[in-house]
């Protein structure tokens, strides 16, 4: 009925859990709901939503309208562990963390190359109106697309073993995203069932996070995991665990007992260190490195052949031993551990929200403090990263107040901040927080889903209701602020895909389906049609009604980011300036329309 829309791993809508509706089961929900409603009850909050629109057009913001949920709609919401899985690993890995900086950093850059376009309002591997050399972003995009997901890369192998264990022949290699430079080192496994199928699967993140929330998710029910798989898609969901399962046939233990000892090593796998996927290594040494420290396949394999230390065995049916098994396991092999990399990452994803303390027009003495804080931070080691938390602490409590300014504020900071808490929630509860992945209902009240969509409506996510949802995080970023964060980078995420350089228009809007052409969102919802596919008669008279012209997510944010139409800029800028619209982060309309070396976006 639903799933989280990872697209390959390389979408930046991926904050949004997406409820398919051309799928039976969502037809039905979606259908119950329809019968369910009141028609007074519709037309009073189509009434409101239209009024509050409005209200967001002349405040230079967006409409991210949450719709109400009947009660059977709150229960349909609590079977949606596999995605809140998915999006806990979103928040968590550092891989996956990478992946989503960089195609926010590819929209940054595709900005800069707009005539006036201003990327220093959105978040990404750089900060300001630098960008990264376009060469380092394909590369790294194409080193991301091998690990993430090796079916899309073109895999070469090397070698093949059979690793003494009947039907599991391994295969070493590299996998290449395309280009000089992208190979990354590649694992994989030849599966045979006993009804002769026989398919491949890539030890990469997308098998292992598929395998993981699958394994999760009949750990949760107690339900048993699959025993023999017949399909790929048997494969993409259980196949490590097959391969896993089939390492430790001869071992004691129960089958949960292998289940949550296969979480904490797939858990570990994917808490890979990432900074050195931004290098370009050439030596064999360096390679080898990456591939014992980096490549998920790898460390996957390696944590497998390893197993739990015959000292420790018994130990493994409690739940903080899993945090001391990593840590045991990482030292053993000579990587950081789990909690170690989260620091890490933590410090780094600081660094690129904490630039954004100079938009700040602030001058008191903490947040000059702050400042002076996220200087020296730039200046450290990460490894260093505990002894500076006084400064990265410093940081947090400036954004804070930054937060509860900033109206539009800066598309991606939020998601990035809530990055950090996941990361901070880590470090702070690490000997324990391996078992916590099996139990996703608890990290659902932690990281709810920031937005449902069914269809042209927004729902929250409510995991159990009548269940505090409110966690300390060391950023004030609500689910809320995240998921009108999802809605703006899926509405910018076309402009990193292939088009004809420096030309942006509302066509090219991530809400209209690229394979129907339909666009689906909270302004086609009440009936104000899609200003990017054309508007009929009837949604022209009532966007005249209520006063909102052009105005969508896709306006609000080409605006903010001056890549709109002169004309449509002009108008907007100055509708907000009328209202009095606290918009210091614009230019002035000198600033914007001034000497443009008479190049226009018409």
């Amino acid at each position: 009925m639903t799933m989280l829309d990872l697209s390959g791993y390389l979408e930046l809508s991926t904050f949004m859990c997406h409820m398919l509706s051309d799928e039976p089961d969502s037809k039905a929900l979606r259908s119950r709901l329809d019968t369910l409603r009141d028609p007074v009850e519709i037309e009073s909050a189509r009434d409101f939503a239209l009024l509050s629109a409005r209200l967001t057009a002349d405040s230079a913001d967006d409409s991210v309208h949450l719709v109400n949920q009947p009660e059977f709609f709150v229960s349909a919401l609590g079977e949606l562990d596999h995605e809140r899985l998915h999006y806990w690993q979103l928040l968590t890995y550092p891989i996956l963390q990478l992946n989503l900086l960089y195609k926010m950093e590819k929209v940054r850059c595709e900005v800069a190359e707009v005539p006036g376009g201003d990327p220093s309002l959105l978040a990404g591997l750089t900060t300001g109106g630098a960008v990264a050399p376009s060469a380092y972003v394909d590369i790294l995009r194409a080193r991301l697309l091998g690990q993430l997901d090796a079916s899309r890369g073109e895999v070469e192998l090397e070698q093949s073993d059979e690793d003494g264990l009947a039907e599991q022949e391994l295969h070493y290699g590299i996998v290449s995203g395309g280009g000089p430079g992208s190979e990354t080192h590649y694992v994989g496994w030849t599966y045979h069932s006993s009804s002769g199928f026989v398919g491949r699967v890539h030890f990469d993140v997308r098998h292992l996070t598929e395998a993981m929330a699958s394994v999760t998710e009949a750990l949760s029910s107690d339900h048993q995991p699959l025993v023999e798989a017949n399909s790929s898609e048997d494969l993409l969901y259980w196949g490590a665990w097959l391969y896993f399962r089939r390492f430790f046939a001869q071992e004691e233990y129960t089958v949960r007992e292998l289940m949550r000892l296969f979480l904490a090593i797939l858990d570990c796998a994917l808490m890979g260190d990432c900074a050195m996927v931004h290098d370009h290594r050439e030596s064999s040494d360096s390679l080898e490195q990456y591939f014992r420290e980096v490549s998920v396949g790898a460390r996957f394999k390696l944590l497998v052949d390893l197993g739990p230390p015959p000292e420790v065995q018994n130990q493994v049916r409690d739940d903080e031993w899993l945090g001391g098994y990593q840590w045991y396991v990482s030292r053993q092999l000579g990587w950081p551990p789990p909690t170690e990399v989260a620091g890490r990452q933590m410090l780094r994803l600081t660094r690129i929200v904490g630039a954004y303390l100079g938009s700040l027009h602030d001058e008191r003495e903490d947040v000059v403090e702050a400042r002076s804080a996220h200087g020296r931070l730039l200046r450290v080691d990460v490894r260093d990263w505990l002894g500076h938390m006084e400064d990265i602490g410093r940081v947090w409590a400036s954004l804070n107040a930054g937060l509860r300014e900033w109206r539009f504020g800066f598309v991606g900071f939020r998601s990035i901040s809530m990055m950090i808490n996941a990361l901070a929630s880590r470090v702070g509860e690490s000997r324990w927080y391996p078992d916590l992945v099996s139990r996703p209902r608890d990290l659902a009240h932690r990281f709810r889903l920031p937005l449902i969509k069914l269809g042209d409506e927004y729902f929250p996510d409510t995991p159990v209701p009548g269940k505090s949802l409110h966690f300390d995080h060391p950023i004030d970023a609500t689910p809320m602020d995240v998921g009108t964060d999802a809605l703006r980078l899926a509405v910018l995420s076309p402009i990193a895909e292939p088009r004809e350089p420096g030309r942006v228009d509302h066509s090219q809007c991530g809400l209209i389906d690229r394979s129907t052409g339909v666009a689906s969102c909270f302004y086609t919802s009440i009936s104000l049609g899609c200003p990017g596919k054309g508007l009929t008669d009837q949604e022209r008279a009532r966007r005249e009604q209520y006063e909102l012209a052009d105005f969508c997510h896709y306006t609000v944010a080409s605006v903010r980011l001056h890549i709109a139409p002169d004309e449509v800029a002009r108008r907007w800028h100055k509708r907000w300036t009328d209202t009095h619209t606290y918009v210091s982060d614009l230019p002035s309309i000198e600033d914007l329309f001034g000497d443009r070396d008479g190049t226009s976006r018409e």
